[in-house]
């Protein structure tokens, strides 16, 4: 290997971590407001820099878990019943008929619309107060009573029989009299919930009540800090009123109440309870928030660098008062400290992790794009940024993979849903599965709308709906999908139930991975029918469907309100998976296109097809035998405590001997969505039996279906545990996979190929030729037995019967172009023709076999024959879990079909060259046999050093010989031939040649 490898594959982390988190080359400080500044500046960091080594220490800290102590103590201090949730109230002691009778009487009395009336109800309740105690206070008299009070002097001297002065201060303050008087209401509550229009923008304030109302709504919003997350999330609200304020769509403030213990004055319990309440932080849609904030940014700006997210998600208040995420993480006991002095510890942590997580794999996603297009920098970009990569670090004791594919929908804590989860992970297999038309049915299901006309046509309306009308106008002929567009209708041409009639064509369309220039209008609408694939399953449970805001187009069929932050959330990190995880390189198939550099490593075999007729695809016999040199990273890293279990031997006594493997992040991902998939089923079977059930049985399916909810999300968790990685994961994986399979390709290949023919010099004058046996060894020693050590052996990580889905060729088209089929088969079978692993060591035995196992066998066409088992070809049948146990021969094997490819082609090139006579061949056959194995030796005695093996064994070299033509045999009688009618190489006759003129020359003697 070249010293640029090698410093290559040692490269520490980048130099300029800075650069990671700039949204722009030259910003190289963070922006705060001058009020923020004045009042935070001396703990918030400074510089760019300041900002990541600031972060990662804070999420350093999360390592850890919260103790029992304070999340108990945390339960205890938050009101856990939402009442806009709950439809009886009755364990409060209010019935609907008392709800109804209090909400009218707040409207007679108050003149409260809807929404205040909703909001005054739920901040009676959480005062404990009964529905009869709430009429007899809220009374005609007790409003009049008010104003009288509240009455400026000259209303108050004024004549009979003069018109009475309208007295605004005198109608507000009666109001909020009976509201904080009479009800006991906090003076926060009223102004920002129940009489939240009357204090949108007017002062009012000229002394005849409380100052807390002496400013507007606008006011305080523009020119004062929050004082705590519940001042924090109220600024949120009054932002972007429409979709997170207090009456909008979903908010981030809601009343929550619990019933609690009366204590007497000595503090000991009464035996009594009582109801206590308070508006609280709906933690879900702050969560919601933040990502509809990283969702703009993306849409906007997030294109060649990478967005900070934590000075860019803000509440932009007025021109000194914006506060950002940096203020609001690194002053965390204000900013997350409610009124009472309650620390949210889990809403921080979440606020936390999700930005920072996002923009280091935004980071991943935009270096990967950068480098692509050149394997020396792809393979550098994986040893920058996956060397100490963030994605296996340990958070909470697990993974970044693991918290990415359990984020809940609908964050409330330790125990929330996994829906956004499983949602971007469904639509990243999908994207993982791109060409492979079998898998993805499975991945999205084959009653998917993404498998249907009508599918596709409410996705190019959706993203075309200013240029195409929505009643229902055909999409068939309007070329709005580019060079897409043809596929796409090939894909659907002559259905009548609006299924696929063409799969090569739908493929061709879907696929976006083909081209580095697929039309923008076609990846909006995949990316579109994609989304919807996956959006009955996200919608929230913390929305408020009597918003104003909310509209049947809102709404599923079901009446649940539809969550499109969170889907395109969900589609984002499914997008940005889809580059550093190798899916894009993965998907670039057929047509291997160089504009991915990783796809030659996946795909050596298609991609030297494809250039064979060019000259450029390294030694021809090889093309078939190398399918794939590298691993997708989540097939190429290694989980911490996950195993699957194989038979390794047999011991004395004929019983299996079972070794465990470590399995890979895409197995137990497929096995998250494996099981989420079947959740899905039984919840859709248990719809549409409470839908067909009696009233009174559907109360029971409903526990069934929330039963079923519970114990979704909990083993969706436990099956995500094994995502946990040894410390080292993404180091060896950037070395050892990515690094070494370069290096490999390019042996392979022909651009550093370890040729005979670079060893072998040619003496014109004597016509004769010399074998380097010292400088062709040592070649192969760095450019290929180490490479193909580290690939195959050393890293641990290539499982070569774990299961995965490979191409296969299948001969040529009518066009004379590749075709190809998927299979499920081992990694080894994906990674090695059929050839390097038929020798004895590797094959199936019957005695191998469950009778299971061998009953699918013989259906498949295989019989035994002798000790061993052959397909319906009469080919030996490889048992991977022999080669899996057997790497070092395995790879081993891989370098003798490099070797014998090597010989074929110099034997051919040779083959009428005199010069090249058998004793050369036998000189690199010598050469080969005598690379040296194992050292056995000591420091006391120089002597007793000695190398106890070769590296290849007799028996393969055997192999090599018979494969490459090379046996003595074969070489003797090429020899001999060759001799016969060439003659002597230093001489111009053959032997033929000669032979003929003696005998001639004897006959016609004398004459």
């Amino acid at each position: 290997m070249d010293e640029g490898n090698v410093a290559l594959l040692e490269k520490p982390l980048i130099d300029n971590p800075e650069a990671m988190l700039e949204m722009r080359d030259e910003v190289r400080h963070l922006h705060y407001s001058k009020m923020v500044e004045s009042e935070h500046g001396k703990t918030l960091p400074k510089n760019v820099k300041e900002l990541r080594e600031g972060l990662d220490a804070q999420v350093e800290q999360l390592s850890k878990e919260r103790s029992e102590h304070e999340k108990k103590e945390g339960e205890k201090k938050v009101p856990d019943k939402v009442l806009r949730k709950m439809e009886d109230w009755s364990e409060f002691g209010w019935g609907k008929e008392d709800r109804k009778a209090v909400k009218a009487r707040l409207h007679e009395v108050l003149g409260l619309d809807e929404n205040a009336c909703e909001h005054a109800l739920e901040s009676i309740v959480a005062k404990n107060l009964t529905p009869t105690d709430a009429l007899q206070r809220i009374t005609t008299d007790a409003l009049t009573r008010g104003k009288e009070f509240l009455k400026k002097p000259d209303a108050q001297d004024q004549l009979e029989g003069q018109e009475e002065v309208v007295d605004p201060i005198a109608e507000l303050g009666s109001k909020i009299l009976i509201l904080q008087r009479s009800l006991g209401i906090d003076d926060k509550y009223i102004k920002r919930f129940i009489l939240n229009k009357e204090f949108q923008n007017d002062n009012l304030y000229d002394g005849r009540f409380s100052e807390t109302y002496h400013r507007s709504l606008q006011d305080e919003f523009d020119n004062s800090l929050p004082a705590n997350l519940f001042d924090l999330a109220w600024n949120v609200g009054f932002e972007n009123e429409g979709e997170f304020g207090i009456n909008g769509k979903t908010p981030v403030l809601q009343m929550q109440v619990q019933n609690v213990k009366v204590k007497d004055a000595n503090g000991k319990e009464t035996g009594e309870e009582k109801v206590d309440g308070r508006y609280v932080v709906n933690q879900g849609n702050w969560m919601r928030w933040i990502r509809s904030q990283i969702n703009w940014w993306y849409r906007e700006y997030d294109t060649d660098v990478v967005t900070d997210y934590f000075s860019k998600i803000e509440i932009k208040k007025g021109p000194y008062y914006n506060v950002n995420l940096v203020t609001m993480l690194f002053n965390s006991n204000r900013y997350f400290r409610d009124e009472t002095g309650h620390k949210w510890d889990r809403l921080y942590d979440q606020t936390l992790l999700e930005p920072w997580m996002m923009m280091m794999i935004r980071q991943y996603y935009i270096d990967y794009e950068h480098n692509m297009g050149s394997e020396e920098k792809l393979a550098e970009s994986y040893n920058s940024q996956f060397f100490l990569s963030k994605l296996t670090r340990k958070i909470y004791g697990t993974s970044m993979v693991n918290l990415l594919t359990t984020l809940p929908e609908d964050f409330e804590g330790k125990d929330s849903d996994t829906k956004l989860g499983e949602s971007w992970m469904k639509m990243f297999l999908a994207y993982y599965n791109m060409t492979d038309f079998e898998k993805l049915k499975e991945v999205l299901g084959e009653d998917s709308d993404f498998f249907k006309y009508k599918g596709w046509e409410h996705a190019i309306k959706a993203v075309n709906k200013e240029g195409l009308e929505r009643n229902g106008t055909p999409v068939v002929g309007i070329n709005i999908l580019g060079d897409r567009q043809d596929s796409f209708e090939k894909a659907f041409k002559g259905t009548e139930n609006g299924e696929i009639t063409n799969v090569k064509e739908f493929i061709n369309f879907v696929n976006i991975f083909t081209s580095p220039v697929t039309p923008s209008t076609s990846v909006e609408v995949i990316n579109e029918a994609l989304k919807e694939s996956i959006a009955k399953k996200l919608y929230t449970k913390d929305g408020n469907l009597n918003s104003d805001e909310v509209n049947p187009e809102h709404l599923d069929s079901e009446g649940k309100l539809k969550d499109k932050e969170t889907l395109d959330y969900a589609w984002l990190l499914a997008h940005t998976w889809s580059l550093f995880t190798g899916a894009a390189a993965k998907n670039n198939f057929p047509s291997v296109s160089g504009h991915n550099a990783e796809t030659k490593w996946l795909y050596p075999e298609a991609y030297r097809r494809k250039y064979s007729n060019y000259g450029g695809a390294g030694v021809p016999y090889t093309i078939p035998m190398f399918k794939q040199l590298s691993l997708p990273l989540l097939e190429g890293v290694l989980l911490e405590n996950a195993y699957d279990y194989y038979v390794s031997s047999y011991d004395e006594k004929g019983k299996k001997v079972y070794k465990k493997r470590q399995m890979t992040p895409m197995e137990v991902m497929t096995q998250m969505h494996k099981y989420s998939e079947e959740c899905e089923k039984e919840r859709v079977r248990l719809k549409k039996e409470k839908d067909a059930a009696p009233e009174g049985e559907k109360a029971q399916i409903q526990r069934e279906l929330d039963l079923l909810e519970e114990k979704e999300k909990n083993k969706y968790k436990i099956i995500a545990n094994q995502l946990t990685f040894n410390e080292d994961a993404m180091k060896n994986y950037a070395q050892n996979v990515i690094g070494r399979a370069k290096t490999v390709y390019e042996t392979v290949m022909g651009a550093h190929e370890i040729a005979f023919d670079k060893f072998t010099k040619y003496d014109g004058v004597f016509r004769g030729v010399s074998f380097d046996r010292a400088e062709w060894q040592k070649a192969l020693q760095g450019g290929m037995i180490t490479p193909l050590r580290y690939l195959f052996d050393a890293n641990g990580a290539t499982q070569l019967n774990m299961e995965v889905r490979a191409p296969v060729y299948d001969g040529k088209d009518e066009k004379g172009k590749p075709k190809w089929r998927y299979e499920n088969m081992p990694l080894g079978k994906a990674m090695m023709g059929h050839q390097i692993l038929d020798i004895p060591a590797f094959r199936q035995e019957a005695k191998d076999l469950t009778p299971e196992r061998w009953e699918k066998l013989k259906d498949e066409g295989c019989k035994v024959r002798g000790q061993y088992i052959v397909d319906a070809n009469g080919d030996n049948v490889i048992n991977y879990d022999r080669v899996q146990e057997n790497k070092t021969l395995a790879y081993k094997q891989w370098m003798l079909m490099k070797l014998a490819g090597d010989l074929w082609t110099h034997i051919d090139l040779h083959s009428t060259d005199s010069a090249y006579g058998m004793e050369h061949y036998m000189n690199i056959l010598d050469a080969i046999a005598a690379l040296p194995g194992d050292f056995e030796g000591n420091e006391f005695n120089l002597q007793e050093g000695y190398t106890n093996d070769t590296f290849f064994s007799k028996e393969q070299m055997r192999w090599l010989k018979d494969i490459s033509g090379t046996t003595t045999t074969k070489l003797f009688f090429r020899q001999f031939f060759r001799d016969l009618f060439q003659g002597d190489p230093k001489k111009q006759d053959s032997r033929f040649g000669e032979a003929f003129s003696i005998i001639i020359g004897t006959i016609f003697k004398g004459y």
